[in-house]
């Protein structure tokens, strides 16, 4: 059961407010940086541009949330569980539940591509995932993004919907809507259509795994977990399809 936690929904909205205003600051230096050749490839400077994107918002989002709990007078420990007890069967059942999750999500995401063909709408990955598939991308840059996704994202993400939005909006009186409200919200945010259904699933999971261990370590492993089987697939797509049999 989720522990209450002592600060008010004015605040945390003060800080997603803040969270926001820094990601679109952020936006602009990477539409600058991207604006000015500055000598480089168009290739590079796509990738650098992510890269800044995702550094700034990580960064500034892991600061709001350190400020947060210093002015409401919290550890993380108080916030998050970090430092408790159950801290490695927390990490432990987190990266079970993650890996479980990979071939249900991966299922979902195969019909929602079915579906999306049906009605002749073009299936669109995410940006990250459009450029680690670029065989001119070098290692050091897909290096880069793998650690990006599989130890920043999770962490941040984790932090600010399943640590905060979801049990400010349970605490307001709202369990559930709290639930569906943070997985639409968290889905919504990858911006792309065909992740959505799975994400949002995996996003139930993730608030289920913070509830039963009251620990965010918890959906921070199963999420590090979740992103890093799928960065594993993406890389080895191509010797998977030849291992496979052909489908008749």
């Amino acid at each position: 059961m989720l522990s209450h936690k002592a600060w008010s929904g004015h605040a945390v909205f003060r800080l997603f407010l803040g969270v926001f205003s820094t990601y679109c600051f952020g936006n602009l230096i990477v539409g600058l940086l991207y604006h000015f050749k500055i000598g480089l490839t168009e290739q590079t400077r796509g990738v650098l541009s992510l890269l800044v994107s995702l550094v700034f918002l990580q960064a500034t989002a892991g600061l709001w949330i350190a400020v947060f709990l210093r002015e409401n007078n919290m550890t993380w420990r108080d916030g998050f569980g970090f430092g408790r007890a159950n801290s490695w069967f927390a990490i432990g059942i987190g990266l079970l539940a993650g890996m479980l999750v990979v071939p249900i999500a991966q299922g979902m995401m195969m019909l929602s591509e079915w579906g999306m063909n049906s009605l002749h709408l073009h299936p669109v990955a995410q940006q990250v995932v459009q450029e680690m598939q670029k065989p001119q991308m070098p290692g050091y840059q897909r290096s880069l993004l793998a650690l990006l996704a599989i130890v920043g994202a999770p962490v941040v993400e984790e932090g600010l919907f399943r640590g905060l939005m979801y049990p400010t909006i349970k605490q307001a009186g709202y369990p559930r809507l709290a639930l569906w409200v943070t997985s639409i919200i968290f889905a919504a945010t990858h911006v792309t259509l065909v992740t959505f259904v799975p994400l949002a699933f995996f996003s139930v999971v993730l608030i289920l795994l913070y509830e039963a261990t009251d620990n965010l370590l918890a959906p921070i492993a199963a999420h590090s977990m979740f992103n890093f089987a799928n960065f594993l697939l993406l890389m080895f797509q191509d010797q998977l399809n030849r291992a496979l049999p052909p489908m008749h």
